[in-house]
C-alpha cells in the first residue's frame, strides 16, 4: 500500500472518529438540555455544526474510496448535506435562527447524507466493507426521510404531527450512521493503515 493511501486511510479514521465524538457531546448536551441547564442549548448546537463539518470532510475523503468513484451528484448531495448541518445549527447557538427551523435545515441537511450514504455504501468494495454497506445502506435510507423537511421549509411552515413520525425514523438513520462512523474507523484500523 503506497503512503498516500495509508495516509488517507487515517485521515478518513481521524475524521469518521471525530463525528462520534461530536455526536457524543451532542448527545450529553442534549440531555442537559432537557434537565433543566440552559447553556446546553448552544453547546448542542455547537456540537451538531462540528458534525456538520466533520461529515463534509468525509464525503470528500471517501469519493472513490469505498467503491468505484461516484457521479459527483452523490459527492454533492453529501457535501451539501454537510453543509446544511452547519446552517441549520450554526445560527441557533449564536441566537439568529429559532430552533424549530434549524432543526428542519438540520433533518434536511442529514437528508442529503442519507442519500450521499446509500450511494457510497451500495458501491463499497472488499470482504472488510460488506457489513458496513448493509449498514450504511440502511442507516441512509433513515436519514433520507430527512428530506420531507424540504417542503415545509419552502413552505415556511411547522411539520406535521404525521411528519414527526419520519423524522424520528430520520433520528435512528443518524443513530445509525453514528454507529457506522465509528465502526468504518474500526475496519481501518483492523487492516493496520497507520495509527
Amino acid at each position: 500500500m503506497t503512503k498516500v493511501t495509508v495516509d488517507r486511510t487515517v485521515g478518513i479514521r481521524r475524521t469518521a472518529r471525530a463525528i462520534v465524538y461530536a455526536a457524543g457531546v451532542s448527545l450529553v448536551t442534549l440531555g442537559l438540555l432537557y434537565a433543566g441547564l440552559p447553556v446546553a442549548g448552544p453547546l448542542n448546537d455547537l456540537a451538531n455544526a462540528t458534525i456538520g463539518l466533520f461529515s463534509l470532510l468525509l464525503v470528500r475523503q471517501l469519493h472513490g474510496f469505498l467503491g468505484p468513484t461516484k457521479p459527483g451528484l452523490f459527492v454533492g448531495l453529501g457535501s451539501a448535506g454537510g453543509l446544511a448541518l452547519i446552517l441549520g445549527a450554526l445560527p441557533v447557538a449564536l441566537g439568529v435562527l429559532h430552533w424549530t427551523t434549524g432543526g428542519m435545515v438540520t433533518g434536511f441537511g442529514y437528508g442529503l447524507l442519507g442519500a450521499w450514504l446509500l450511494g457510497a455504501s451500495h458501491g463499497s468494495k472488499g470482504t472488510w466493507m460488506r457489513g458496513l454497506g448493509r449498514l450504511g445502506t440502511t442507516a441512509g435510507a433513515l436519514m433520507s426521510l430527512g428530506l420531507i423537511a424540504g417542503p415545509d421549509l419552502g413552505l415556511r411552515v411547522v411539520p406535521a404531527p404525521a411528519t414527526w413520525g419520519l423524522y424520528l425514523a430520520t433520528a435512528s438513520g443518524i443513530l445509525l450512521y453514528f454507529v457506522w462512523c465509528w465502526r468504518l474507523a474500526g475496519a481501518l484500523s483492523a487492516l493496520g493503515h497507520g495509527r
